[in-house]
């Protein structure tokens, strides 16, 4: 099989990788052909064309934005809601000009109910596809899907919900406006989480307090929010330039 495996890899000209780890796997192969190269990963690339695009298009009027301090969760599900509702609570008690933006995982119509039976009473909330009856709600359900990245320019801090359960979702998103992210604790499937989560810009939760503490530094403490955010930011920006990379060993072969 080993044989086998080899002789297919040296029919290869380039193999692109995406890091130094996924380089040095292809060492147990045995192979002397192909040239292999770190090139980096496309979807730095994808994100910072799609929050240009997202720039062009004005999802909530200013006057509901406007003066306020706002956290958008974005892709949560139950379990998340249950750790992040019970912090909500204080922080509006704390910051009167709080906006939370919620976006859950799965819009649909049973799921939406749900969520506004367990606000009802505790928040204030309007779902977002009736925005324009706002009346200064504390929260905005969104029940649209595929405008996540575009809200994500609103927010002062984001919540990346799939941490406390099968593993946390697409933090580059938030990453590229400048964002410190906050998320459960299972993050071992995300490259860019552990990065981020290394370099000071993402925060892991395990408990409702800790969303309260950290939520309430970062919209207190301006300073500390802009260097948390700015360390996000930097990363996406190191690492742009995988789609020219790998264009330019295209052409070699073609």
């Amino acid at each position: 099989m080993d044989r086998f495996v080899r002789h297919i890899y040296n029919a290869i000209d380039y193999i692109l990788t995406v890091s130094d780890e996924d380089k040095n796997s292809y060492g147990v192969l045995r192979i002397d052909r192909p040239v292999i190269e770190v090139i980096g990963d496309t979807r730095y690339d994808q994100v910072w064309k799609r929050k240009t695009e997202a720039a062009r298009h004005a999802l909530i009027d200013s006057h509901i934005t406007n003066g306020r301090k706002i956290i958008v969760v974005g892709s949560s599900w139950k379990e998340d809601e249950k750790v992040l509702f019970q912090a909500f609570r204080q922080l509006f008690d704390d910051i009167r000009e709080l906006l939370v933006i919620l976006v859950p995982h799965e819009p649909k119509e049973d799921n939406l109910e749900a969520i506004e039976k367990e606000m009802d009473g505790r928040f204030s909330f309007i779902r977002f596809s009736h925005l324009q009856q706002y009346a200064s709600e504390q929260v905005i359900i969104v029940d649209s899907v595929g405008i996540l990245m575009s809200l994500y320019q609103y927010g002062h801090i984001v919540y990346v919900g799939g941490g406390f359960g099968a593993g946390i979702h697409n933090v580059l998103e938030p990453a590229v406006y400048g964002l410190p992210v906050l998320c459960g604790p299972r993050i071992h499937n995300s490259r860019e989480a552990l990065m981020l989560q290394k370099s000071g810009a993402l925060f892991e939760i395990l408990f409702s307090e800790d969303i309260y503490n950290r939520c309430r530094l970062l919209l207190t403490d301006e300073e500390e929010r802009l260097r948390c955010g700015a360390i996000a930011l930097e990363i996406v920006k190191r690492n742009i330039g995988a789609t020219t990379r790998f264009l330019s060993y295209l052409e070699k072969v073609l």
